[in-house]
Formats: structure tokens, C-alpha cells, sequence
């Protein structure tokens, strides 16, 4: 179902420069929730693909907004409150809702309208499609309209059959013309799905705008028009986002599909964020770049040597484990920052200091849909939509373009390219259960490369633990706020990863979307030589070691160092103040 409610979207990712959140999103088919808020004339109705000649832009149904019939004729048609008003928090009218301030970074309405030229051969034929925004205390403050109307006569617009559309703060027939020369009308001669887009943003000193536009199908854009009044202030006279509505439509019908509304915030660069642990192993790339915080411990594994230009805050404590770590940036921590001989922090590091909690991102969504298995070295190119499991076997390739994707599954098998056309805009996976990269995966962003990362983000709910495998190549946002994430041997990453936990094996090389430098290249990195030999400066083990956990006292995690004077495995039994078994593990063979 192409269905979300997001449920905190105040919550906004703080891995990214900016991050943008789907809040609400119906694409029809399974209901048309959302669009059943003001009743009568005001509901969409939900209909199959193919009804009325008209195939739906994505999926198998969509929308009609029923009007008048009648050309000259007003009639007041489909209407959307977005998911819900948005108001302040706090705020003295009775109908506030927490959560709803205008977005640091602005939001996105859009919908999908099918323009048919043969719907009508009345001249001067309208609609006019207006998303609204409320003062802060909820009560409506102004709308920004499309003015549209179908004409088959001859002027300045041009001539014979065709929409021309125009862009004002007013609709109905009294109130607004489609071909006003002063609106910078705009003429569409073919029949088709178009996007029609409502961008609201701060456009300096806190007054507010909001850019109207419409894109064809394949995502290009065709016009635009900005509408702003100094005295719409946000937050004085600005609060958030109102209705989506029809307020005039003289067609019989005006299909509809993927009504959207999307926040974003400005945000923090942090190239990790965790909940409770970050875990770096050592690392002899190139130094990764990227700044790191946890709400709980951040812990860097013995160096080899390794070098880290970052800056890291955390909660709980940060421990620099073993020689040879330089950590080139500041360290600060709520609790104890512990850094082992032969390890050097060249910034300045501050424990005991006040450390804010970052606040995750909350998922909700839903998925549901065709089920795909792309079988060994094949290939599947998917629009955007809502999907069941999809599994891309070895050596496959899967193709997404600009749009919002969701899935209950989305298994990547070994040696698979994910192509992800972001020439149109931004690509959002949505995944509802398991996520899960093999080994050697790539993400080939086209037609950006690396600069394009940004415009990539994966989302998760799962709470198993999100696997990237080794010598992989990736490049966007991992948002999996209950997982824990591993980043597997050698893998190359740029982007942002915001999870509960998140491990980074050995010989990672990582960048923030905006740190400086290049990755290699898919299957560039070099492999590190003599992995397992010492490094200088340390002697051989001749006897068995077990060291004292650090740090201690701890929450939620500990380290516990031990070292074989030969290669084995080992168990480890772990028992409480009375003497009791409490835990027994089995790491790897060391």
C-alpha cells in the first residue's frame, strides 16, 4: 500500500546536512485515507487503473476529484488535510496538535493531476488546485493556488486544444483567471500525468514563500512560479501546513494519484549517529572523515595505525582501545573519555561535559504489493511504488528511479549493482522488515557518482541487525533507528547511517555526504597487506591475558580484552557479584 503516516516527524534525521522525511503519502491502492476528512463532494473516490481511459501514474488505482461537469459551472471537489493540520506546540487554539511547527528547512505538497485534452471541448474550462498553510494557532492564513483552466482558442497563450495554468493566492472564478498576463501563464499541449508541487521555505528574515511547479511524468520540470507576502512571518503569522483542495473543478473528473507531504529539517553533519554504541575497528585507509555522536559509548579498536578525522561527542564514554589510534578532531563526553597508551586524541578532548541526546527519527509506514525473486546475473527495473519482498540474487541488477519505494523485504544478494537514476530527484527506499546487503554490493548513483549521495536514502523498522557486506560500495543514508548496522570488512561508504547501534569492521574507509576527498571506486580499495601481522611497538603474546573491562561501571556496554598465545577458540563466562553464571559467550577464533 502507498500509504505512510509518519509518527513523529518532528524527529528528523540528524545524520545529514538535511534531511527529508516523508510525513504522508497515498497512492490509492488499498483505500483513500486522508481523503475522506470533509465528507461529501469533498471525498476522492477511489478507482482502478484503466477507469475512464485513464491508467494510474503508479500502481493499480487511483483517485478521481468529481466536479461540476460543466464548463462556466463552479464546484467546490476533492479535498486532503495531508495526514493532519499542523499547529505549534502549545499553542492556545483548542484543535493544536503537538509537533507541527513550520519545518526548519521547509515542507513539499505535491499530487499527481492527469490533464486530458479531450476531457472537455468547452472553452475556459477550470480548476483550481490550492494547498493552504495555518497561522500558528491553527486557523486558516492563505492559499497558494494553481489557477487552471482548458482552452481551444487562439490568443497570446497559444492555440488549439490545451491546459494553460497560472499561479496566485486565490481561486474560484471572481477571483483568478488563468491567462492573467501578470501571472506568467504556462501552455501543456499534451495529455498526460503531471506533478503539481507546493515548496514552502523560509526565503530569509522568516518570510515565508512558497514555489509552485509543475513536472512532466518523467520528472522534468516545466514552470515555476514563487509567491511570497512579507508579511507572512513564520512564526508570528506562519504556522504549518492546512488542507490540499479543489476548490473549484468544472470537469467531470480529475484523475489523481500520490498525494505526498514532505518535511525536512536542517540538520547536524554527523556521518554516524547511534543510540547506544558506535564500534570502530582499526582501519589503514585513507583517513575517514566524518563527524560521530552516540546518546549512549563511542569505542575506536586498537589502531593500525589508524588515523580518524573526525570529531566525536557522546553521552555515555569514549575509549580509545590499544596503541596507534589518532583521533584528528575534539572529543567530548558526558561521562569518561579513555584513550590507551600509544593513542592520541590532537583536539581537545572534555569529559564530564554537558552532551545533549540526539533524537532519532521514528519510521511508520506500510508496504505491500507484488512479490520479485531477479534471478542470478538478472536484471529488473522497478518505478516507484509499493512492493512486497524483493530479492536480487549474484550478480543481478536492479533499477530504481526518482521516487519513493517500499518493500516488506529487500534482500541484495552478493555482487549486485543497485542503479539509482537520481537525475529527477531524490530516491527513498522504505523497507517495513529485513534489509540486507551482501558482500560487494554497489550503489552506482547516476548520474552524480558521489555527489549525488544525498539524493539516496534507505529506511528500515527492522530490529534485527542491518548487515552491508564486506568490500561493498554505498553511497546514501542508512536510517534504521532500531537496528544495529555493520559495515563489513573494506567496505566504502559516503553518507550518514542513524541506528541504534552501528559497527564498522576492519579497513572501512567512510566520508559524510559533504567530507572532502573521493572513495576509490567500486572494488578499488586496497586490501591492507599482512592483516594479521603485529604492528610496530608491539610485543608477542607468551601468555594468556584477560584485562579489566572498561569502561566500568558501564551502561549499556562494556569492553573486555583478552589475548591467546595462540590462535583458538575461546569461551567466556561472565558472572555476577554472587558468583552466579550471568552470561556465556563464544567470540570468533582468534
Amino acid at each position: 500500500m502507498k500509504k505512510v503516516f509518519a509518527s513523529a516527524f518532528a524527529f528528523l534525521l540528524l545524520c545529514s546536512t538535511a534531511f527529508a522525511q516523508t510525513f504522508y503519502t497515498q497512492g490509492f491502492e488499498t483505500d483513500n485515507s486522508g481523503w475522506t476528512i470533509f465528507g461529501g463532494a469533498l471525498n476522492a473516490t477511489r478507482v482502478a487503473s484503466g477507469n475512464n481511459g485513464v491508467t494510474s501514474k503508479t500502481g493499480s488505482f487511483h483517485a478521481e476529484a468529481v466536479g461540476s461537469g460543466v464548463g462556466g459551472t463552479q464546484a467546490s471537489s476533492a479535498a486532503t488535510n495531508w495526514g493532519g493540520y499542523s499547529f505549534v506546540p502549545g499553542c492556545a487554539a483548542t484543535a493544536c496538535a503537538a509537533g507541527g511547527q513550520f519545518p526548519a528547512a521547509g515542507y513539499i505538497t505535491k499530487l499527481d493531476i492527469y490533464l486530458n485534452l479531450s476531457a472537455t471541448s468547452t472553452n475556459d474550462t477550470r480548476f483550481d488546485f490550492t494547498s493552504a498553510i495555518n497561522l500558528p494557532a491553527g486557523s486558516h492564513r492563505r492559499d497558494f493556488v494553481f489557477n487552471a483552466g482548458f482552452y481551444n482558442d487562439t490568443d497570446g497563450t497559444g492555440s488549439g486544444p490545451r491546459f494553460v495554468i497560472s499561479a496566485s493566492n486565490n481561486a474560484t472564478r471572481s477571483s483568478s483567471f488563468p491567462k492573467n498576463p501578470g501571472r506568467e501563464p504556462f501552455a501543456i499541449t499534451a495529455t498526460g500525468w503531471y506533478t503539481f508541487q507546493h515548496k514552502f521555505y523560509d526565503a530569509g528574515s522568516g518570510v515565508l514563500a512558497c514555489e509552485l511547479s509543475i513536472s512532466d511524468a518523467g520528472g522534468t520540470t516545466l514552470k515555476t512560479w514563487v509567491l511570497s507576502d512579507p508579511t507572512d512571518i513564520i512564526g508570528s503569522t506562519i504556522g504549518g501546513n492546512r488542507y490540499g483542495w479543489f476548490a473549484n473543478n468544472e470537469f467531470a473528473f480529475l484523475a489523481i494519484d500520490n498525494a505526498t507531504l514532505i518535511k525536512t529539517s536542517t540538520v547536524k553533519p554527523f556521518v554516524f549517529l547511534a543510540d547506544e554504541l558506535i564500534t570502530i575497528e582499526r582501519t589503514k585507509q585513507t583517513p575517514p572523515a566524518g563527524d560521530l555522536h552516540s546518546n549512549g559509548n563511542v569505542v575506536f579498536r586498537r589502531g593500525d595505525p589508524s588515523t580518524y578525522e573526525v570529531n566525536v561527542t557522546a553521552v555515555g564514554n569514549v575509549a580509545i582501545i590499544g596503541s596507534e589510534n589518532t583521533i584528528s578532531g575534539e572529543v567530548t563526553a558526558g561521562g569518561t573519555i579513555h584513550v590507551d597508551a600509544g593513542s592520541t586524541i590532537t583536539g581537545t578532548a572534555t569529559a564530564g561535559a554537558a552532551v545533549n541526546v540526539e533524537s532519532l527519527p521514528e519510521l511508520d509506514y506500510s508496504a505491500g504489493g507484488p512479490n520479485y525473486n531477479v534471478p542470478k546475473s538478472g536484471s529488473l527495473t522497478l518505478a516507484p511504488g509499493s512492493y512486497g519482498n524483493l530479492t536480487v540474487n549474484k550478480f543481478g541488477t536492479l533499477k530504481l528511479s526518482a521516487g519513493d519505494y517500499y518493500f516488506n523485504q529487500f534482500i541484495i544478494k552478493n555482487d549486485v549493482v543497485l542503479v539509482l537514476d537520481v537525475g529527477a530527484g531524490a530516491i527513498t527506499i522504505n523497507v517495513v522488515g529485513k534489509a540486507f546487503f551482501d558482500k560487494d554490493v554497489e550503489f552506482r548513483v547516476t548520474p552524480e557518482g558521489e555527489a549525488g549521495s544525498k539524493k539516496v536514502t534507505v529506511n528500515s523498522m527492522q530490529s534485527t541487525d542491518l548487515t552491508i557486506g564486506k568490500e561493498s560500495y554505498v553511497l546514501g543514508s542508512i536510517v534504521a533507528p532500531a537496528a544495529k548496522v555493520v559495515l563489513g570488512n573494506n567496505t566504502q561508504f559516503r553518507g550518514s547511517i542513524c541506528a541504534r547501534e552501528i559497527t564498522v569492521l576492519r579497513d572501512c574507509l567512510f566520508y559524510h555526504h559533504d567530507s572532502p576527498g573521493s572513495l576509490p571506486g567500486p572494488g578499488q580499495l586496497p586490501k591492507p597487506v599482512g592483516d594479521e601481522e603485529m604492528s610496530s611497538g608491539q610485543s608477542a603474546v607468551v601468555s594468556y591475558q584477560l584485562q579489566q573491562n572498561y569502561p566500568n561501571p558501564f551502561n549499556p556496554s562494556t569492553v573486555i580484552k583478552f589475548a591467546l598465545p595462540q590462535a583458538g577458540r575461546v569461551q567466556l563466562h561472565i558472572y555476577n557479584s554472587a558468583g552466579q553464571l550471568s552470561r556465556r559467550r563464544m567470540p570468533p577464533a582468534q
